[in-house]
Protein backbone atom coordinates (compact mmCIF):
# COMPACT_ATOMS: atom_id res chain seq x y z
CA UNK A 1 0.00 0.00 0.00
CA UNK A 2 2.63 2.71 0.72
CA UNK A 3 4.44 4.49 -1.53
CA UNK A 4 8.43 3.46 -0.99
CA UNK A 5 8.61 7.63 -0.47
CA UNK A 6 6.85 7.64 2.55
CA UNK A 7 8.12 4.23 3.63
CA UNK A 8 11.66 5.82 3.07
CA UNK A 9 10.70 9.49 5.24
CA UNK A 10 9.13 6.67 8.05
CA UNK A 11 11.98 4.73 8.62
CA UNK A 12 14.49 7.93 8.43
CA UNK A 13 12.10 9.61 11.32
CA UNK A 14 12.52 6.61 13.56
CA UNK A 15 16.29 6.05 13.09
CA UNK A 16 16.37 10.22 14.55
CA UNK A 17 14.80 8.59 17.61
CA UNK A 18 16.74 7.72 20.57
CA UNK A 19 15.35 4.57 22.34
CA UNK A 20 14.10 5.67 25.85
CA UNK A 21 14.88 9.64 25.20
CA UNK A 22 11.11 10.53 25.64
CA UNK A 23 10.38 12.07 28.75
CA UNK A 24 6.56 12.87 29.64
CA UNK A 25 5.93 16.70 29.99
CA UNK A 26 2.50 15.86 32.20
CA UNK A 27 2.07 12.96 35.09
CA UNK A 28 -0.68 10.79 36.03
CA UNK A 29 -4.16 12.32 38.35
CA UNK A 30 -2.50 10.66 40.29
CA UNK A 31 0.86 11.93 40.29
CA UNK A 32 -0.63 15.14 40.41
CA UNK A 33 -2.45 14.95 43.29
CA UNK A 34 0.39 13.65 45.68
CA UNK A 35 1.92 16.70 44.31
CA UNK A 36 5.02 14.36 43.08
CA UNK A 37 6.02 15.96 39.81
CA UNK A 38 9.65 14.43 39.93
CA UNK A 39 9.14 11.61 37.17
CA UNK A 40 7.00 13.57 34.81
CA UNK A 41 9.35 16.91 34.42
CA UNK A 42 13.04 16.18 35.65
CA UNK A 43 14.60 17.33 32.50
CA UNK A 44 14.83 20.83 32.38
CA UNK A 45 13.54 21.78 35.59
CA UNK A 46 10.08 21.97 34.71
CA UNK A 47 9.05 20.09 37.95
CA UNK A 48 9.87 22.66 40.02
CA UNK A 49 6.18 23.93 39.74
CA UNK A 50 7.39 27.67 39.43
CA UNK A 51 6.03 28.72 36.06
CA UNK A 52 7.09 32.53 35.00
CA UNK A 53 3.45 33.81 34.02
CA UNK A 54 3.96 36.17 30.88
CA UNK A 55 3.67 40.10 32.39
CA UNK A 56 0.38 41.94 31.74
CA UNK A 57 1.11 44.60 29.17
CA UNK A 58 -2.05 46.32 30.48
CA UNK A 59 0.17 46.91 33.83
CA UNK A 60 3.23 48.98 32.00
CA UNK A 61 0.67 51.26 30.40
CA UNK A 62 0.22 54.81 32.14
CA UNK A 63 -3.67 55.26 33.53
CA UNK A 64 -5.36 58.26 31.99
CA UNK A 65 -7.40 60.56 34.16
CA UNK A 66 -10.53 61.34 31.88
CA UNK A 67 -12.34 63.20 34.98
CA UNK A 68 -9.55 66.32 34.03
CA UNK A 69 -11.21 66.06 30.21
CA UNK A 70 -14.09 65.99 30.65
CA UNK A 71 -16.26 69.18 30.61
CA UNK A 72 -16.88 71.01 34.04
CA UNK A 73 -20.31 70.60 34.15
CA UNK A 74 -20.33 67.10 32.61
CA UNK A 75 -22.36 65.54 35.63
CA UNK A 76 -25.25 68.18 35.41
CA UNK A 77 -25.28 68.49 31.33
CA UNK A 78 -25.54 64.98 31.15
CA UNK A 79 -28.80 64.75 32.74
CA UNK A 80 -30.59 66.95 30.90
CA UNK A 81 -34.04 67.29 29.62
CA UNK A 82 -33.42 66.31 26.19
CA UNK A 83 -32.06 63.20 24.90
CA UNK A 84 -30.24 65.07 22.17
CA UNK A 85 -28.12 66.86 25.19
CA UNK A 86 -27.79 63.36 26.86
CA UNK A 87 -26.48 61.36 23.97
CA UNK A 88 -24.41 64.17 22.71
CA UNK A 89 -22.61 64.19 26.67
CA UNK A 90 -22.26 60.36 26.45
CA UNK A 91 -20.24 60.80 23.11
CA UNK A 92 -17.83 62.99 25.10
CA UNK A 93 -17.45 60.60 27.61
CA UNK A 94 -17.62 57.34 25.36
CA UNK A 95 -14.46 58.49 23.46
CA UNK A 96 -12.50 59.08 26.57
CA UNK A 97 -13.81 55.96 28.13
CA UNK A 98 -12.36 54.29 25.27
CA UNK A 99 -8.10 54.79 26.51
CA UNK A 100 -6.76 51.58 27.24
CA UNK A 101 -5.76 52.54 31.22
CA UNK A 102 -8.13 54.85 33.53
CA UNK A 103 -7.21 56.25 36.56
CA UNK A 104 -9.57 55.38 39.23
CA UNK A 105 -10.85 59.14 40.60
CA UNK A 106 -13.81 60.01 42.88
CA UNK A 107 -15.46 61.49 40.02
CA UNK A 108 -15.75 57.87 38.31
CA UNK A 109 -18.07 57.06 41.32
CA UNK A 110 -20.03 60.39 40.78
CA UNK A 111 -20.04 59.66 36.65
CA UNK A 112 -21.52 55.58 37.22
CA UNK A 113 -24.09 57.17 39.77
CA UNK A 114 -25.39 59.09 36.36
CA UNK A 115 -24.74 56.39 34.24
CA UNK A 116 -27.04 54.34 36.26
CA UNK A 117 -29.53 56.35 36.42
CA UNK A 118 -29.46 56.81 32.57
CA UNK A 119 -30.13 53.15 32.40
CA UNK A 120 -33.67 53.79 33.43
CA UNK A 121 -33.99 56.47 30.48
CA UNK A 122 -37.00 56.21 28.24
CA UNK A 123 -35.00 56.39 25.64
CA UNK A 124 -33.10 53.16 23.49
CA UNK A 125 -30.66 55.54 22.38
CA UNK A 126 -29.37 56.82 25.80
CA UNK A 127 -29.78 53.56 27.67
CA UNK A 128 -27.03 52.16 24.91
CA UNK A 129 -25.10 54.20 25.17
CA UNK A 130 -24.75 55.03 28.49
CA UNK A 131 -24.10 51.29 28.48
CA UNK A 132 -21.19 51.29 26.32
CA UNK A 133 -19.66 54.00 28.27
CA UNK A 134 -19.73 51.68 31.37
CA UNK A 135 -18.65 48.67 29.20
CA UNK A 136 -15.84 51.21 28.15
CA UNK A 137 -14.88 52.40 32.21
CA UNK A 138 -14.88 48.79 33.14
CA UNK A 139 -12.58 47.65 30.50
CA UNK A 140 -10.13 50.87 31.46
CA UNK A 141 -10.43 50.56 35.15
CA UNK A 142 -10.78 46.83 35.37
CA UNK A 143 -10.87 44.84 39.25
CA UNK A 144 -10.97 48.99 40.58
CA UNK A 145 -14.45 49.17 38.92
CA UNK A 146 -16.10 46.34 41.17
CA UNK A 147 -17.79 48.62 43.62
CA UNK A 148 -19.51 50.56 40.27
CA UNK A 149 -20.85 47.33 38.28
CA UNK A 150 -22.04 45.93 40.97
CA UNK A 151 -24.32 48.99 41.88
CA UNK A 152 -25.11 49.43 38.14
CA UNK A 153 -25.89 45.89 38.12
CA UNK A 154 -29.62 46.09 39.20
CA UNK A 155 -30.57 48.64 36.70
CA UNK A 156 -29.16 46.69 33.46
CA UNK A 157 -30.64 43.49 34.55
CA UNK A 158 -34.17 44.41 33.98
CA UNK A 159 -33.30 44.89 30.23
CA UNK A 160 -32.73 41.72 29.63
CA UNK A 161 -36.84 41.08 30.09
CA UNK A 162 -37.21 42.85 26.77
CA UNK A 163 -38.15 41.29 23.94
CA UNK A 164 -36.86 43.94 21.14
CA UNK A 165 -33.56 43.23 20.33
CA UNK A 166 -32.84 46.64 19.85
CA UNK A 167 -32.70 47.18 24.19
CA UNK A 168 -30.64 44.37 24.42
CA UNK A 169 -28.01 44.83 21.86
CA UNK A 170 -26.39 48.59 22.15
Amino acid sequence: GMRSATLDAIAKAFEEISPGGSVPTRGTRSEQKKGDRSAAGAVGGAGTGKTAAPEDPYSFMEAVDISKELSKNWLTEVMAPKWKDKKAKLEELLKLAGAPKIKMVPMIHDISKNLKKLLKDSNVIVRSFSIKCLEGLAKGIRKDFKSGANSVLENLLPWFKEKKASVLVP
